[in-house]
């Protein structure tokens, strides 16, 4: 389905729309209670938001929208606040999901920046069934909202071996468990992306207090450990990227809103693994963007609001040409101009 939700990265964060305000919504766990509710009966399964609805909401939604803590001045823990909305709008229309941020982002694919929950698995099916249904029939906060004649049979994974994070960090040891501890004390958010626990995903973006030297000491312990990386919003400077470069096994970097420029990129030529780059917002210009040519296996590479121009966007397309280049809807597609005179005969002298 179609949506107006804007990318996350089209604005800073005190000015973008509320569907663009990233939910940490609880990392990797599912809805165990919402899931049984939903899908561990036989027969029909009564939604309400007591039973089905703020169980998922606790799961996912609360370690960054409830007590302690809210994102986008926006709480989930409680009907009154549900109904309030955030700092950028509401996120519940009763009677219409399609206008309701908190069921319409939890449909998009994982590769999208948007999707919510932002971390670890999406809802499931059942999950946004129930969110769906509540919501078309008035979003009611007691009582039973509606009934599901058929609920989808739980199945179990198909297993299709190890994953290529699997592969990559079957011969990494444990990572410093000190480091790990300081860090998600100071608010960084790390999980696991391999079977073995090595290679980790670690955020960044939601620390206690300025991203400083002590935070990258930490992350140099664990620097062969990351594969994926948030630093989005933080403190992190051109001369901190040398702790980033360390990260030799990075895949995903998140600098989005950061004060990171052109001298800062020459250190990332380092990451040749490197498959996604997020550098919206950021001061980087044509120069810096040059320093990516030699990264190969880049896939994805988001530039809105960045000093790029079109002939810079379309250098780098030519000398990776896999790679996607964003930039926003106000600029057109990046063309990657044939040399004067290909394909034409030359005249005899």
């Amino acid at each position: 389905m179609t949506h107006p939700i804007p990318a996350r990265a089209y604005g800073p964060p005190s000015s973008r729309p509320f569907p663009v305000v990233p939910w940490r919504c609880g990392g990797a766990i599912l809805s165990l209670i919402g899931l049984i509710a939903l899908t561990g009966r036989a027969g029909a399964a009564e939604v309400t938001y007591a039973k089905d609805i703020q169980p998922i909401l606790a799961d996912r939604c609360y370690s960054c929208h409830g007590p302690e803590k809210q994102k986008g001045e926006l709480r989930l823990d409680s009907p009154a606040a549900i109904r309030k909305g955030g700092k950028n709008g509401d996120v519940l229309t009763a009677g219409d999901p399609a206008k309701s941020p908190l069921y319409t982002l939890t449909l998009l694919p994982g590769g999208d920046d948007d999707r919510m929950p932002a971390k670890g698995d999406p809802l499931t099916q059942a999950q946004t069934d129930a969110l769906r249904e509540w919501i078309k029939t008035g979003a009611s906060f007691d009582g039973v909202a509606v009934v599901i004649a058929k609920a989808e049979p739980v199945t179990a994974p198909v297993h299709l071996g190890p994953s290529d994070i699997d592969v990559a960090s079957a011969k990494l040891g444990q990572p410093d468990a000190g480091a790990l501890k300081a860090l998600t004390e100071a608010g960084a958010v790390i999980r696991p992306l391999s079977g073995n626990g090595a290679a980790l995903d670690v955020d960044l973006s939601h620390l206690s207090e300025a991203l400083g030297a002590k935070h990258l000491k930490q992350l140099d312990a664990i620097a062969t450990h990351v594969f994926w990386l948030d630093l989005h919003g933080t403190a992190i400077s051109d001369d901190g990227l040398a702790t980033v470069a360390k990260c030799r096994h990075l895949t995903r970097l998140h600098l989005g809103y950061t004060a990171i420029s052109d001298r800062g990129l020459m250190t990332l030529k380092a990451l040749v693994g490197l498959q996604y780059l997020n550098l919206v917002a950021t001061p980087v210009g044509d120069v810096g963007l040059a320093n990516l040519s030699g990264l190969k296996k880049l896939e994805r590479l988001f530039l809105m609001q960045s000093k790029v121009t079109d002939t810079g966007a379309a250098t780098l397309a030519k000398a990776l040409p896999d790679l996607v280049i964003n930039r926003g809807p106000h600029f057109s597609t990046v063309v990657v101009a044939e040399p004067e005179g290909a394909g034409k005969r030359k005249k005899k002298p």
